[in-house]
């Protein structure tokens, strides 16, 4: 299944995994059933914005949609799939215990202060690697309250920007690359913001009635890392067309 697309923003060069960040009818993959991504299996989640994750295995069945906001897999033939709409996708490519593996995070403000990054790196065993965070919201745009600010412990506090009284600019990515950086990964952070560039989604900026995502995908493939764009990030008019990179 490969929607019709109409911009889409590759992994950078160096990167080793295969992946892409998507403009997505989420409503379209919500169809009972499991899902394939050019002839592969798809992994998507019920998305509830905490910290609870789960491995993808062979015996799983993928037409089941856990609730969850972070998944990983050893396989290579499984997508990862993570929808957003101004939260951050996490995808990331790393040595385990077990060998290489992808993980795939779902996180927003609620996810990241509950340590859905920390937790999904300890559950994973992850060592050393690299993150890719794709566009999300960024610092200029994002104002939030006390009770956002408090959720945080102290040493996340100096991404909160003092705006006016009990009101912040929370730079969310920032803070979250560093959690990263904290734990040995090599970071990639897209700049691109999703409220300030119109073909991407906001779901601050559109409200509820937004039904529309971004697909973050991720895919071990064949680890060789022989296949790259030459490009690095991008945006481009592919409307659907897989590439491995």
């Amino acid at each position: 299944m490969a929607p019709d697309l109409d911009l889409r923003i590759d992994l950078p060069t160096g990167f080793q995994a295969n992946g892409a960040f998507l403009l997505s009818d989420a409503g379209r993959f919500k169809t009972p059933g499991a899902i394939k991504w050019n002839g592969q299996p798809l992994s998507l989640l019920e998305q509830v914005h905490e910290a609870e994750g789960l491995e993808i295995t062979e015996d799983l069945d993928l037409s089941q949609r856990p609730r969850a906001d972070f998944q990983w897999t050893r396989l290579r033939s499984v997508f990862l799939g993570i929808f957003v709409a101004d939260c951050t996708a996490i995808l990331i490519r790393a040595q385990s215990p077990g060998g290489p593996i992808v993980l795939a995070i779902h996180a927003g403000w609620r996810g990241t202060a509950a340590g859905v990054i920390d937790k999904a790196l300890d559950q994973t065993g992850c060592r050393s690697g690299q993150a890719w965070l794709s566009p999300g919201i960024s610092q200029a745009q994002y104002e939030v309250g006390e009770d956002v600010r408090e959720a945080f412990p102290p040493e996340a506090h100096s991404f909160f920007e003092p705006l006016r009284s009990t009101k912040f600019l929370f730079d969310l990515k920032a803070y979250q690359a560093q959690l990263l950086q904290k734990r040995g990964f090599e970071v990639y952070s897209h700049p691109l913001c999703t409220w300030q560039q119109p073909e991407l989604y906001s779901y601050r900026q559109s409200g509820a009635e937004l039904q529309k995502r971004h697909l973050a995908l991720i895919h071990l493939g064949s680890g060789d890392g022989s296949a790259r764009l030459a490009s690095g990030d991008r945006c481009g008019t592919d409307r659907g067309v897989w590439h491995e990179f």
